[in-house]
C-alpha cells in the first residue's frame, strides 16, 4: 500500500510539472542574447573596476575554465573607499552542460569545499529597490578560512525559470529532474554577487544597482511568477 501510494504521489508530481512547465512557458520568454561583458560594465564613475581571475594562477583560471565548460564567462569586482562587491555570470549554450552539472559549481560546492563555512542561508531572497523586483535567488552567509565574512546572493537560469535545487526545497530536486526529462534544452545562466557588505546595504548604493542593472531583463521578477 505505501509502494503504491509512492507512485501514485510521484505521478502526480511528474503530471503537475510538466503542466506547470506547458503554461509558464506560454507566458515567458527565454533571454538567449545576453552579452556578460556588456551586462557587467567595465567602468562605472566613481569606482575602480577590475577583471577577476576564476583562479590564484593563470593555470588554476585555466582548469576552472576548462572544468566550467562555459561558453562566455565575466568576473568583475567594484570597489571605493568605502564598499566593494563583485560581480560574476557565466552562460551555457543549449546542450552545453546539464543543470546538475553547472549546480555544482555554485557556493555550496565549490566555496564550501575551499573551507568556506555557510553559516546563514534563504532560500529565495528577493532583491529589489524602487520599482525594480528581480526574480528570487538564494543567499548564503560565509565565513573563509581567514579574513571577513561574505554575503552571496545567486541565481541559475535555465531558459525561463530559476532553477531549484536546494535540500530544504522540499521535493525541489526531484521536481527538477522531471521538468528536464519534458523540457528543451536551453541557455543556462549563472549570476552571483559577493560581498562584505551586507546585501540589505549594498543594494541602496547608487553605484551598485547601475552595476547590476544590466541583469534587469533577464532577472526581472515578472517572468518567473
Amino acid at each position: 500500500m505505501r509502494h503504491y501510494a509512492t507512485l501514485v504521489l510521484l505521478g502526480l508530481l511528474v503530471a503537475g510539472t510538466i503542466l506547470q512547465g506547458y503554461g509558464r512557458s506560454a507566458r515567458r520568454k527565454s533571454v538567449s542574447n545576453l552579452q556578460l561583458d556588456m551586462a557587467i560594465p567595465a567602468q562605472l564613475d566613481g569606482w575602480v573596476v577590475q577583471n577577476e581571475s576564476l583562479g590564484l594562477t593563470e593555470a588554476g583560471s585555466a582548469y576552472a575554465a576548462k572544468e566550467l565548460q562555459f561558453d562566455d564567462c565575466v568576473y568583475r569586482s567594484f570597489s571605493t573607499p568605502a564598499v566593494s562587491f563583485s560581480i560574476y555570470a557565466a552562460h551555457w549554450s543549449p546542450g552545453r552542460m546539464s543543470w546538475q552539472d553547472v549546480a555544482t559549481h555554485t557556493p555550496d560546492t565549490c566555496w564550501t569545499a575551499n573551507g568556506w563555512t555557510c553559516i546563514e542561508r534563504v532560500s529565495r531572497y528577493a532583491l529589489g529597490w524602487d520599482n525594480v523586483e528581480f526574480a528570487k535567488g538564494k543567499w548564503r552567509k560565509f565565513i573563509p578560512p581567514q579574513g571577513r565574512s561574505m554575503e552571496v546572493l545567486f541565481w541559475h537560469v535555465a531558459g525561463n525559470r530559476v532553477v531549484a535545487y536546494d535540500a530544504e526545497e522540499r521535493l525541489s530536486g526531484l521536481r527538477e529532474s522531471v521538468r528536464q526529462l519534458f523540457s528543451p534544452k536551453t541557455d543556462q545562466y549563472f549570476i552571483r554577487v559577493s560581498s562584505t557588505t551586507a546585501i540589505t546595504e549594498l543594494k541602496k548604493d547608487p553605484g551598485f544597482r547601475r552595476a547590476f542593472s544590466g541583469f534587469g531583463q533577464l532577472l526581472q521578477r515578472q517572468n518567473f511568477q
